[in-house]
């Protein structure tokens, strides 16, 4: 019985390792990703040695109690952990909980069909989704995860692994949640691995391996036990041995498998593989009727976009319309802005002659006889003042008097300006 593998790159014990999955859009997470095999071994042991609120409970029973605990957890959440048929769903919730927990699912991945942002990827995992229960997203799980403290402990107390032991030591058992403690490990995974085992680290116990999926479920316990009820080996009563370690009471010694062995572990089932592709199936469907709705809410858009570019915002229009409109006035709020000033006496509505307002002698004169002479009227009926009139409407036009004199009239003065 031996380790798998060389000694890893030597690293700063603080130094965070990054070990989330990377997967395409509707790319599934099969049995080998997640490592089922090491979730199910972990999540099926019935040793129960980890204190719960009254008794002691078993890794999963207390993993999952301390998640309906979470203030972050939602109603209908508790309420698929806790039903009466909710076994199956809690299982399968807790185990993909754990693998977000040690960093191994990353805040990218989304698990239910309608996700549409673009800050998510969906991913069927089919052996995690035997029931109808929604797993949430990455995000979502981590939240109410991070939310899982003691009553009375303050956020980022219990940052190291030697605060935990410290806080053991005093007498506080359990030091802090599973959430918590789990959180912390994966952040010193380095350091773990040089405190116990010198060439392996606490996140190599979730990356594919050689070693078999159940020795590496019971060094994961013994490190829970180990941080969470006392620390092995520094307290003189026997009821606190680890019951996870070896013979010697120390860690367990992980167990090399050959290559047919590995073949046998994480081998997804053929109800797996048809479940996945029937979940991948209804997801490419959702995304095209999400792409035509969308598709169809631009085409609608766009017109109404090019229309005000074009012609800007739109301008209210006086729609009392009378006898001055009809020969071409513009109301106010129709002018022209080239025309349009912003002096006081151009607001509101009052209309406006399209004539500058100041006129000279010729334009009031012009405007004075068209106002009141009838153009229908016989112009062998006017009588002489009128011609006159019009005669020196006439002369001021040709800015000269009329030649030759008119026969039996008065010769016409020129108009002063």
């Amino acid at each position: 019985m031996s380790v798998a593998g060389s000694r890893p790159k030597k690293r700063s014990p603080k130094q965070q390792r990054k070990i989330a999955l990377d997967a395409a859009e509707s790319a599934p997470l099969w049995r080998a990703d997640i490592q089922f095999d090491l979730l199910s071994a972990i999540f099926a042991n019935q040793v129960k040695v980890f204190t719960g609120n009254s008794n002691k409970l078993t890794f999963g029973e207390l993993y999952t109690e301390s998640i309906l605990r979470s203030p972050k957890a939602k109603t209908v959440l508790k309420d698929k952990l806790s039903g009466d048929e909710a076994s199956e769903f809690a299982t399968d919730f807790a185990k993909l909980a754990l693998l977000v927990n040690v960093g191994r699912v990353g805040a990218s991945m989304s698990f239910f069909l309608e996700t549409r942002t673009t800050q998510r990827s969906y991913h069927p995992i089919p052996s995690l989704q035997h029931s109808k229960g929604n797993l949430l997203d990455a995000p979502r799980i981590k939240s109410v995860l991070r939310a899982c403290e003691d009553i009375g402990e303050s956020k980022g107390q219990l940052t190291t692994p030697t605060q935990m032991l410290a806080r053991a030591k005093a007498g506080q058992i359990p030091p802090t949640t599973l959430p918590n403690l789990l959180f912390v490990l994966s952040n010193h995974s380095a350091q773990i691995g040089h405190d116990h085992l010198h060439d392996v680290e606490f996140l190599d116990l979730f990356l594919p391996s050689a070693t078999s999926s159940q020795s590496r479920a019971q060094l994961f316990l013994y490190f829970c036990y180990h941080y969470h009820e006392a620390p092995t080996g520094d307290l003189d009563d026997d009821s606190h041995a680890n019951p996870f370690a070896g013979p010697d009471g120390k860690p367990p010694t992980l167990i090399t498998l050959t290559s047919e062995e590995s073949a046998q572990e994480n081998v997804d089932s053929a109800e797996e593989k048809e479940h996945a592709e029937a979940l991948v199936t209804q997801r490419e469907g959702i995304l095209r009727e999400y792409s035509k709705r969308e598709s169809a809410k631009e085409k609608t858009e766009q017109p109404s976009k090019a229309k005000a570019k074009r012609g800007g915002a739109k301008r209210p229009v006086n729609n009392d319309k009378d006898d001055d409109d009809a020969n071409g006035d513009y109301a106010l709020s129709e002018r022209p802005s080239s025309v349009r000033g912003s002096s006081p006496h151009n607001q509101g509505h009052r209309r406006y002659s399209p004539y500058p307002m100041s006129r000279n002698y010729l334009q009031y004169t012009w405007q004075l006889l068209l106002s009141a002479a009838d153009p229908l009227d016989d112009s062998d009926e006017d009588d002489e003042y009128s011609l006159v009139q019009r005669l020196a409407v006439l002369a001021e036009l040709r800015q000269q008097s009329p030649t030759p004199e008119p026969a039996g009239l008065q010769p016409i003065p020129r108009p002063l300006a």
